[in-house]
């Protein structure tokens, strides 16, 4: 948001989260703070997290970003180019980038704390029990 670019190969060797959401989405809302928590708690640990919006003013974003406490980068996918390139039909998708940059998983909807320790935990020794 802040017109700085994002390069996934700058991240090789970290798993990455990318979520695709939208402002008005109920699920989007209710699951973000769980994304935060997860952030930061691994994010020392090599975890990448970006959320990437489509639809909404850059206004919209702001205030969803401030409302939430986001921590991680937000970016405006206006047209709607990165969404096509991984086939997003539909938000919320999470889309789960192993450190290798092969897509593990594609998660329509709502990701509860359970359903993202399932998805991530692998790289985090079982979440976190270092």
């Amino acid at each position: 948001m802040r017109g700085e670019k994002i390069s996934l190969h700058e991240w090789l060797g970290h798993p990455v989260i990318l979520r695709f959401w939208s402002t008005d989405c109920i699920y989007c809302r209710a699951d973000t703070p769980i994304f935060n928590e997860y952030f930061n708690k691994f994010k020392d640990r090599g975890l990448r997290v970006v959320y990437l919006n489509s639809g909404a003013s850059q206004g919209e974003v702001a205030r969803f970003v401030s409302d939430l406490a986001i921590p991680f980068p937000v970016v405006m996918d206006k047209a709607g180019a990165v969404a096509a390139l991984y086939r997003v039909k539909i938000v919320p998708q999470t889309i789960i980038i192993d450190p290798d940059q092969k897509i593990t998983a594609a998660v329509p909807g709502g990701v509860g704390e359970a359903e993202l320790q399932k998805l991530l935990g692998k790289y985090f020794d079982g979440g976190g029990k270092r």
